[in-house]
């Protein structure tokens, strides 16, 4: 199993607030927020783990627990825990007709579903004779001194107040703990949290880096709601659902990945006769053009009155290409190669929930690819306008943008570089600890714990207790939260790294080095005080880690930049762009839309220039960064290291010749006039001259608007004066 950091540091938050809530104030609620697809049953199954052995040793009473959810998604964590603590010879997970005795046993987690228990009629509520009924089972399992920890698992579902389940948990269970887990909670008041950061599950690689909805729309989103200009037919949708499945599958195939995407199509809870002729269309356009049918096993079928080619569809080369299904698998339901949603305005509510969006996240083999189409998820819907729910709305935020079908199998006779080493500084190890150490010594010596951080900003108060609720001057105020708190010494550490290459690879030896120093000084063990003690001397933490890398980098070697060439470059068939607006009046981009964050207002200008030229066959917006893009090397004055150049527009003319052309502005101090554009300007003329010796026809330059005009230079030795002395007058043919 992938133990992961974010997992470990959940649990051992949920060990740690359940030893002191559980005496504190018994009854209390910790909450587990973390997104859906973050492994929630494995740091549920540590902290379990954890806190049975904090049991053994003493420090707490015996545990049993109870593991609560809503539909039959009891079975599947059971399933879950049972095969991750199948080893444990401390915990044993059961159900209720596997009750032997009259009472749970230490370390003994029993799974239920709230529709087994919510009327006083069902069959383990009421009164039996054996005494295996839960009223009887959990009164004699206090009595033998276990106290009972509550687990319920997506706690947003039916667990809020006034519901029978809510009843039951008070007036039945009444548990000595209650740990909820959920991505999107309802309830408040919970004593403690531990949370987990999307971003954090996406760095893992266990989940893809965001939702796309329909890649060829125009989209624009307002706060939760999301509109789609001209969203098009149902068969227009297949459409673009079955091509995104193709190429993901081909991907795939070229990594030796054997991996079938595939596309899940929601049916509402519930007949009518209007659903059944949706269906019935659908069926018939996956079979009549894509050869998807139920006969051949692509297409499966999971809705509660039918069930149709199931079996082995989690597998990640099942054979099944298109799921229908309908709620009943919108929650737990764990199938990674699901990557394309459809939802249809005739089949489908208004709201967009994490549940159903859930389905499509989870990364298979729980690792990022590095490529744009394999690393996120598809939407494809024809509602003209949907909101999404709070999760939801942190997954979309990004556009996907494809080469236009005719030129998918362009390659340019450029050659391109691209680097492949930058480490100008370098990064931290663990050899760095013990200096910084021995550096604190002296740096840190008159640090000390203050007291409490205080959310409202008291702080260095003379506090009789530490509770998060504490009255100061008559008045309520809270206690900085710790989970915010750590929050802070992140942004700390990782403002001290900043400048150095690999950050990711730093941070933990500088936070074990902040850690291990505050201790040393001050004696403290308890992590949150560790924590608020740096954030209390914030800015001679810093000062500290600044002149202690500033010596440890000493010690280093720099290593140089390195760099490779292809002989030709192949523009990127997909990007992924931050969400924003497609452009209205592009005909011969090279990709089927242009986005306004892809442009500057120079840029837009000379782009509309190009598209309205009749010698211009394609052109193409080059982005300013990434392996993928067109770029050539250059030095500034005086030699020294090697950079990157991306030229902003690669044209390709009717004549079958080639543009490379860089916009820059021409006002008074504009980019036009920086010694920078003259750098790369000439580094631009040698490139193209090598080309053309070689015989292949390509044009250059640096291109300004002046007056309604576009000029260009495209000397040997690029000459800047803002009276344009020596420039031409643009033209296609130079």
């Amino acid at each position: 199993m992938k133990h992961l950091h974010y997992q470990g540091k959940a649990s051992q938050r949920i060990i740690d607030e359940a030893t002191e809530w559980l005496y504190k104030a018994p009854g209390s609620s910790i909450l587990l927020r973390a997104p859906t697809g973050s492994g929630k049953t494995v740091i549920a199954s540590q902290a379990i783990t954890g806190l049975v052995e904090e049991s053994k040793t003493g420090k707490l009473d015996p545990l049993a627990f109870i593991w609560v959810a809503p539909k039959k998604l009891h079975n599947q964590s059971y399933s879950s825990l049972s095969t991750i603590l199948h080893e444990s010879t401390d915990l044993e997970c059961i159900l209720m007709g596997d009750l032997l005795d009259t009472k749970l046993s230490v370390g003994q987690i029993l799974f239920f579903n709230w529709s087994s228990v919510d009327k006083a009629k069902n069959k383990f509520i009421r009164e039996s004779e054996d005494g295996t009924d839960l009223p009887s089972v959990i009164k004699k399992t206090r009595e033998s001194g276990t106290k009972i920890i509550l687990i319920v698992d997506e706690s947003h579902i039916g667990f809020k107040n006034g519901t029978e389940a809510t009843r039951l948990v008070n007036d039945v269970i009444a548990p000595d703990l209650i740990i909820e887990i959920t991505a999107t909670p309802l309830l408040e008041g919970h004593k403690a949290e531990a949370c987990v950061h999307h971003d954090e599950v996406v760095s893992a690689g266990m989940i893809r880096k965001s939702l796309i909805i329909n890649p060829s729309s125009n989209i624009t989103i307002d706060r939760d709601t999301v509109n789609v200009d001209d969203p098009g037919t149902t068969a227009a949708l297949l459409d673009g659902a079955i091509r995104h499945q193709r190429l993901i599958r081909s991907r795939f195939a070229e990594l030796g990945e054997n991996i079938n995407p595939l596309i899940l199509i929601q049916f509402p809870d519930g007949k009518s006769i209007e659903h059944e002729l949706a269906r019935s269309n659908i069926e018939s356009i996956l079979l009549d053009r894509y050869g998807i049918g139920i006969n051949n096993g692509k297409l499966a079928v999971w809705l509660s009155e039918e069930s149709e080619n199931k079996d082995d569809i989690d597998k990640l080369d099942g054979l099944q290409e298109v799921l229908f299904f309908k709620q009943a698998i919108a929650v737990g339901w764990d199938c990674p190669r699901a990557q394309i949603l459809v939802s249809l305005r005739d089949i489908r509510s208004d709201t967009f929930q994490i549940q159903v969006l859930g389905r499509i996240l989870r990364q298979p083999l729980r690792k990022h690819f590095n490529d744009d189409l394999l690393d996120h998820a598809y939407v494809f819907t024809n509602l003209e306008s949907f909101k999404l729910d709070r999760e939801a709305e942190a997954l979309v935020g990004t556009r996907f943008v494809s080469v236009k079908d005719e030129f998918r199998d362009t390659v340019l006779p450029l050659p391109s570089t691209w680097q492949i080493r930058s480490n100008q500084t370098p990064y931290v190890s663990e050899d760095a600890v013990e200096p910084l150490k021995a550096l604190a010594r002296d740096r840190l010596r008159l640090v000390s714990y203050e007291g409490p951080l205080m959310a409202n900003g008291i702080e260095n108060a003379e506090l009789k207790s530490i509770d998060d609720d504490i009255a100061i001057d008559g008045n309520s105020v809270y206690r900085r939260s710790a989970e915010l708190v750590g929050d802070e010494v992140k942004s700390l550490v990782g403002e001290s790294l900043q400048g150095t290459q690999n950050r990711a690879r730093g941070r933990q030896w500088v936070y074990r080095a902040l850690l291990e120093a505050t201790q040393e000084l001050t004696g403290l063990v308890d992590e949150r005080e560790l924590h608020e003690t740096i954030i209390q001397h914030r800015d001679v933490y810093l000062d500290w880690l600044s002149a202690g890398l500033s010596e440890y980098y000493k010690t280093k070697e720099i290593a140089p930049k390195e760099f490779r060439s292809e002989d030709t470059w192949t523009p990127p068939k997909e990007k992924t762009l931050k969400w924003a607006t497609a452009l209205p009046g592009f005909a011969k981009s090279l990709y089927e839309q242009i986005l306004d964050s892809e442009l500057n207002e120079l840029e837009l200008k000379f782009a509309l220039y190009l598209d309205g030229l009749s010698d211009v066959d394609y052109w193409i917006k080059n982005r300013d960064n990434g392996s993928e893009n067109f770029a050539i090397k250059y030095k500034n004055e005086g030699g020294g290291e090697f950079h990157l150049f991306y030229v902003d527009f690669i044209v390709k003319f009717t004549d079958g010749s080639i543009g490379l052309y860089d916009t820059k502005g021409h006002s008074s101090g504009g980019t036009a006039a920086q010694d920078e554009t003259r750098y790369k300007a000439n580094a631009l003329f040698q490139y193209a001259e090598k080309l053309r010796l070689s015989g292949f026809p390509v044009k250059t330059g640096i291109v300004v608007e002046n007056k309604g005009n576009w000029y260009l230079s495209n000397s040997e030795n690029y000459d800047w004066s803002e009276e344009l002395r020596g420039w031409n007058l643009f033209s296609t043919r130079s």
